[in-house]
């Protein structure tokens, strides 16, 4: 093997390791579970169970999205890019998932972090047909997240805003459905507490 075919190989195996890790996804944080699928006790990150940061952002079509309005809801807080691989393959699932949930009380945000803004997001929501609500971060709301150290990076929100599970790479839809479903089963209990 030439050092060229070396070098390209080497970088073609990294590109895939960032490709299904995440664009720049450090870890991925969520329970541990046994054979059966139950939770383990583990040590948690200190933002599990905390009230997420409220926020207010422009949507694509021009509205405020307050985070806060969507109290009662189970939600997914996605913070992705046009640029980030993992996010385009995600998308998709994420697009088919809240359609398909939305009416029993599932909303999802995509937080863009695009320095473009809705220059380039609004080509992507057409091209994929996005029919959640979209808004461009400045990374003042990633930070008050605690920083985005991957993308895509997914909190998964119940219905009182508090924060359950962090994933950073891309959303297993196919794992998180039936938690997702089973959250929206419980009964909305407006807690004030954080």
């Amino acid at each position: 093997m030439t050092t060229m075919q070396t070098t390209r190989s080497l970088a073609l195996f990294l590109a895939a390791g960032l490709f299904f890790a995440g664009c720049g996804a450090k870890n991925a944080e969520t329970p541990a579970a046994d054979a059966a699928g139950e939770t383990v006790e583990t040590a948690s990150p200190a933002y599990l169970g905390k009230a997420a940061p409220d926020f207010t952002l422009r949507t694509l079509d021009g509205k405020d999205f307050r985070l806060s309005d969507h109290r009662g809801e189970v939600m997914l807080i996605n913070f992705w890019a046009t640029w980030c691989g993992p996010c385009v393959i995600e998308t998709p699932e994420l697009v088919k998932m809240y359609d398909e949930l939305h009416d029993k009380g599932f909303t999802v945000v995509g937080i863009s972090l695009d320095e473009e803004g809705f220059e380039v997001v609004a080509p992507f929501a057409k091209e994929y047909e996005v029919s959640y609500p979209l808004v461009v971060d400045d990374g003042t709301v990633a930070e008050e997240f605690g920083g985005v150290f991957g993308l895509p990076t997914t909190y998964v929100l119940d219905k009182n805003g508090k924060i359950q599970q962090r994933f950073i790479g891309i959303f297993p839809t196919k794992e998180m459905r039936p938690v997702i479903e089973k959250m929206l089963e419980e009964p909305f209990t407006e807690t004030t507490s954080g």
